[in-house]
């Protein structure tokens, strides 16, 4: 349901970078439906964790 909101690889899986950033501003994805290499619980939860903050930041940074 995202193909062409946010880039997603060959697999369907949001792509983001290390701070779990996709292609659009303002826009983070965690867990299991991204690129990260290990789609284990403990691993989405501490993605969920660290996409929340990275949200915070940019909320905090660009008002």
């Amino acid at each position: 349901f995202l193909k062409g909101t946010v880039d997603l690889n060959v697999r369907g899986e949001i792509i983001i970078d290390e701070r779990n950033e996709t292609n659009v501003k303002g826009v983070f994805a965690a867990g299991d439906c991204t690129t990260v290499p290990y789609k284990q619980i403990i691993v989405a939860t501490g993605e969920g964790a660290k996409a929340a903050l990275s949200a915070f930041d940019y909320i905090i940074r660009n008002g």
